[in-house]
């Protein structure tokens, strides 16, 4: 009896420790993880494959944004609104730090601390006040990749990004995405009130898009999978392009708030430097 005992103590001091290894302890805490996980509620839209002309069809854009090319891309889903403040705050702390563990990016700083953003006190991360449903801000690319990786979602691809905010299938061909008046769907330069020019609004506030998406135009940018390179639509693959193979910027679609409304365009690009966190205008929304 003593013998068993004792065996039982190990097995419920393995099972706890924090030095324990994968292999020492292979059980409860990968359970826990797997629990933990699901605190973070995603609402998803489906989005049916197609084709599209992916670039400037109005002629009033920048000249990385054509020639304007035929893309075809496969059925994917896409966040229903940009990652909230809450959202990534539940997962920093299920995570445990703000830099990427490892992996590829290992090391890599993923976020800033922000008045009007998420804040930490006493190592517990939360939203700033009357901020939680606001899109999360001075996230770098790699803090929005670790985030979609972690819970097996990833970030969209920019034919993907454009073809979801142009409507999918059941595109009208608006500027914006949802409309071609963007009081209607945006929040930008010309819509958004003096504070609010600085600060983020709510997310999902105004209208939806033709499959429901909300913000895809304004408020704040969105990372993109992809490199970014300002000539890469001369020799984009057809099929499901995905960008260069390496460069040193990543894709940034949609605009901000702080953007005119050639910005907030479905067909607006920009490159970011992927450590780029100390910006109040970028954040990301999730695809699987």
């Amino acid at each position: 009896m003593k013998k068993m005992a004792v065996i039982s103590v190990i097995i419920i001091y393995c099972a706890t420790c924090l030095h324990c290894t994968k292999e020492e302890s292979p059980i409860a805490p990968v359970k826990e993880e797997e629990e933990e996980k699901k605190l973070v509620q995603i609402e998803w839209i489906p989005v049916d494959g197609g084709s599209f002309k992916m670039g400037d069809n109005w002629g009033d854009g920048s000249a990385d944004e054509r020639p304007v090319h035929d893309v075809k891309v496969s059925n994917f889903s896409i966040s229903k609104y940009k990652v909230t403040n809450a959202q990534y705050v539940e997962f920093l702390n299920v995570y445990g730090t703000d830099k990427v563990k490892k992996g590829e990016y290992k090391g890599q700083f993923m976020i800033h601390e922000c008045g009007w953003g998420i804040i930490q006190d006493n190592e517990v991360w939360q939203p700033a006040p009357d901020f939680e449903d606001h899109p999360v801000v001075f996230v770098t690319w790699y803090g929005a990749n670790e985030f979609c990786e972690y819970y097996g979602y990833r970030l969209p691809t920019e034919a993907e990004w454009e073809f979801a905010a142009r409507g999918g299938l059941a595109s009208k061909n608006f500027q914006y995405s949802g409309s071609n008046d963007p009081v209607q769907v945006a929040w930008c330069w010309t819509t958004s009130d003096n504070q609010h020019k600085t600060y983020t609004y709510t997310a999902g506030l105004k209208d939806p898009n033709e499959i429901g998406l909300y913000d895809m135009s304004g408020n704040v940018w969105e990372w993109c999978a992809d490199w970014y390179a300002a000539d890469y639509y001369q020799t984009s693959p057809e099929d499901n392009p995905s960008g260069p193979g390496t460069g040193e910027k990543r894709v940034a679609r949609g605009g901000s708030r702080e953007c005119n409304m050639a910005g907030i365009r479905v067909c607006c690009r920009r490159g970011c430097l992927s450590e780029f966190a100390s910006c109040r205008y970028i954040g990301f929304r999730c695809a699987r």
